[in-house]
């Protein structure tokens, strides 16, 4: 009964939603697209891809997408608007540092995934309340990478505190770390 209300504010707030919905059969044919969204997003993915054709080991350089993006985006016709930025963390980050800048992200990303992880698992063996703040940051954190998928790194200070913050509850799984008898460290 109590989801009544919110299903039908639900449907109020979102009276453009089936509208939008519906220009989701534009991806097909991007160059015929209606929604500027799908136009944009498709040329931002292709530009990030021709730097990765013309750069593939180090990248166009550190924050040049946007500054050559309308160069690349001629090539494509869809949308030529200066400044834009790639809306996927991962093919931005492979554009502007190559695939070498790429692997060693996912590296980093996958690494800090695995320690958070063991830093749970150390915890909750430990039986220590702070398993359940290791769950939240490897929640956080992979939620942040799932949605680079579909961002840009506009705010990259978020990253390196979730990372920070991986590092420093695996730092307090070591300490609480159960041993086995007659193990040392």
């Amino acid at each position: 009964l109590a989801t009544i209300p919110v299903l039908a504010m639900g449907g109020l707030l979102a009276s453009g939603t089936y509208e939008r919905v519906q220009t989701l059969g534009e991806i097909a044919n991007p160059r015929e697209a209606t929604d500027p969204s799908i136009r944009g997003r498709t040329s931002e993915q292709l530009v990030s891809l021709a730097m990765i054709r013309d750069a593939p080991l180090t990248g166009v350089g550190p924050g040049q997408y946007s500054d050559l993006y309308r160069q690349y985006a001629l090539e494509f016709g869809l949308d030529e608007r200066p400044g834009r930025t790639p809306h996927n963390a991962y093919l931005g980050i492979a554009a502007e540092s190559g695939v070498l800048g790429a692997l060693a992200f996912v590296v980093l990303a996958g690494i800090a995934l695995l320690t958070g992880l063991r830093a749970r698992s150390r915890l909750l063996l430990a039986n220590r309340p702070e398993a359940g703040a290791a769950a939240a940051l490897v929640a956080g954190l992979a939620g942040y990478l799932a949605a680079a998928v579909f961002l840009h790194l506009a705010f990259p200070n978020y990253l390196w505190l979730a990372l920070g913050f991986v590092g420093g509850i695996s730092l307090i799984a070591r300490e609480h770390a159960v041993r086995a008898p007659g193990r040392g460290k």
